[in-house]
């Protein structure tokens, strides 16, 4: 009989040991940024910096990423596709016409594939919610940022 409860306390330690192990793993895996970056959007008036970061200072892979207006999900105004995971640690953004070549990226080439072809900039309105959508290799996050005049 006593033999029984020690095995059985053995096993309940056992499990509980195994359950820390994988929450102590998520807990690191999540820190490092296998799960996706963080999408941090400063404003100020009528600019924007959208940065796409693990732990504040390392740009994080993506696949694509797409800024669209709060009122039409369906359309995007701009939008990359990467070939493979590209990187873009920060994205500047204003009210008025922005360039398409408005970033850097690094580790990864990419494709833009909103506005339609020959368009050299995309436009983002005053007053005007916008969400971006960053999709990584283990899902996408969303963020949304409204600039001013």
């Amino acid at each position: 009989m006593l033999h029984t409860f020690v095995a059985h306390v053995q096993d309940k330690a056992c499990i509980l040991r195994r359950v820390a192990l994988l929450c102590a793993t998520t807990l690191v895996l999540g820190g490092l940024g296998c799960k996706g970056g963080v999408i941090a959007i400063d404003v100020q008036d009528n600019a924007a910096v959208i940065h796409i970061e693990t732990e504040g200072n390392y740009s994080t892979p993506i696949r694509s990423l797409r800024i669209f207006p709060q009122n039409n999900k369906g359309t995007s105004t701009f939008a990359v596709q990467g070939s493979f995971d590209f990187k873009i640690h920060d994205l500047p953004l204003h009210t008025g016409p922005n360039p398409l070549t408005t970033f850097e990226t690094s580790n990864g080439d990419f494709r833009v594939t909103a506005p339609a072809d020959g368009a050299t900039t995309f436009n983002l309105q005053p007053n005007q919610t916008y969400f971006v959508e960053v999709c990584f290799s283990h899902g996408c996050q969303q963020n949304k940022f409204t600039m001013h005049e």
